[in-house]
């Protein structure tokens, strides 16, 4: 389970955001007495919709020449736009999935929020995980390049099995924790 806190004003900035077409097509409906949307233009939408984070990702991995691999770092910034509205934990489910369903003996990775002047990001499908996954398994493909093998039977090597030592840890409010 993923706890975050918010602050009351986070939460009125989170509401406001999300309900503002909402709020638009209740007017029109009140106005006009009769059931309504908004339809917004690309301009308004890129300006009223919550867009998913940015990232900037930096991964460092290691394997040995048969294969197996033994170390991952990563450092993750994730651009929460100009309010930490879902940005915590955005980047608590972005670290909880840094190595993919592998299996890897020694793993660092560092995932920080930072407030800029865009708007604030919200989370789509995924809370953050496909950017994540979109860079770990390109650098899976490199690394098998690398070490000349199929890039299938590489992931199949270094798969999670049943019983499998993992670190998963994932963001409460309390602090870290691994199950």
């Amino acid at each position: 389970m993923v706890a975050s806190m918010l602050t009351p004003f986070a939460l009125r900035v989170a509401s406001r955001i999300r309900s503002l077409n909402r709020s638009r097509a209740l007017g029109a409906m009140v106005r006009f007495g009769s059931g309504s949307f908004v339809k917004l233009n690309p301009r308004n939408s890129l300006r009223t919709n919550i867009k998913r984070h940015s990232y900037r990702i930096h991964y460092k991995m290691g394997a040995t020449l048969s294969g197996k691999l033994t170390a991952i770092e990563a450092k993750l910034v994730v651009d929460t736009g100009a309010y930490l509205v879902v940005g915590r934990a955005v980047v608590g489910k972005s670290t909880s999935h840094g190595t993919g369903p592998y299996e890897v003996p020694h793993v660092k990775i560092d995932g920080h929020a930072v407030y800029t002047n865009k708007a604030p990001a919200g989370a789509m499908r995924g809370y953050g995980v496909p950017q994540v996954t979109v860079a770990f398994e390109s650098l899976m493909d490199e690394l098998a390049r690398k070490l000349d093998m199929d890039p299938i039977e590489f992931r199949l090597e270094n798969v999670l099995r049943e019983g499998s030592p993992r670190v998963r840890p994932f963001f409460t409010a309390c602090g870290w924790r691994t199950p």
